[in-house]
């Protein structure tokens, strides 16, 4: 029978520092984080892929022909899955172009589908027509279209079976949090808190807490906290951002053992919560 033991003197173990903003983060089950960075001045996108145990990438500053008009649909244990556009002024998806985890190395295209999801070993593709939307199966590791199948015609468990793992399979879901969380956040005390921007997950030994201060009336501070639940003691804290225009919610994520953030949008960290 395996022990959890909680991790004394809190702190991140690693950091990764971008050159751009971290716009998007997903969490593969094979314990990997795909990035997505976005630089709006130069108009240019580029990816990375790290060992979440200890922040290692396994690539980094991985550019496409397309410079800005590209980024990621899902990820799953050993594929990424970008998407393009049909238009630039048409920011709708188009385009499924899976490649290797490990190596961002070029697995499959289809530039005419565009992804849906994930199902056991498939990927669940659509193209619409005029008056319909026609559904595909694409083997998973090919690319190749196994069926079509029309969205009614989809079976029960197909559609319970779907995997998605934008952000992270979290042990606990990222929520809207009652009073007893609110009053230990204000007990461990900023000043000016935003109580209605208040989330939190629940872990074995901790609460993670997220939430704004409004500095003044148009800018505000977006908060950290790792609060002990034995004690309601705060046993970490940081602003993860600070001088912020406007409000942006589901800022962290549990995956594993291992909280993840980011700080000033281009630095991600680590804290491994418990072993």
């Amino acid at each position: 029978m395996s022990t959890l033991f909680r991790k004394k003197g809190l702190k991140p173990k690693w950091t990764f520092t971008t050159e751009g903003i971290i716009w998007r983060l997903f969490y593969s089950e094979s314990k990997k984080i795909v990035g997505e960075i976005r630089n709006a001045d130069s108009q240019n996108v580029s990816f990375f892929c790290l060992d979440a145990c200890n922040g290692k990438p396994l690539w980094k500053n991985v550019r496409f022909d397309e410079k800005w008009w590209i980024g990621i649909e899902n990820v799953d244990d050993r594929f990424v899955y970008f998407h393009r556009f049909i238009q630039p002024n048409m920011p709708q998806h188009q385009g499924i172009e899976c490649r290797t985890l490990d190596k961002c190395e070029m697995q499959w295209r289809n530039d005419e589908l565009t992804f849906w999801y994930l199902s056991d070993e498939k990927v669940c593709g659509y193209k619409d027509f005029f008056e319909q939307r026609k559904t595909y199966w694409l083997d998973r590791q090919t690319g190749n279209i196994l069926s079509d199948v029309s969205v009614e015609e989809m079976s029960h468990d197909d559609k319970n079976g779907l995997k998605n793992f934008i952000l992270a399979p979290m042990p606990a879901t990222l929520m809207a949090v009652g009073e007893e969380i609110q009053n230990l956040v204000q007990r461990n005390g900023t000043p000016n808190i935003l109580l209605d921007t208040v989330e939190a997950i629940e872990t074995y030994w901790y609460w993670i807490v997220g939430y704004y201060s409004n500095e003044n009336e148009n800018q505000y501070s977006l908060h950290l906290e790792i609060l002990d639940r034995s004690s309601g003691k705060s046993v970490y804290s940081i602003i993860q951002e600070q001088e912020c225009l406007y409000q942006v919610h589901e800022n962290f994520f549990v995956a594993n053992s291992w909280l993840y953030f980011v700080i000033d949008k281009n630095k991600l960290n680590g804290i491994e919560l418990w072993k």
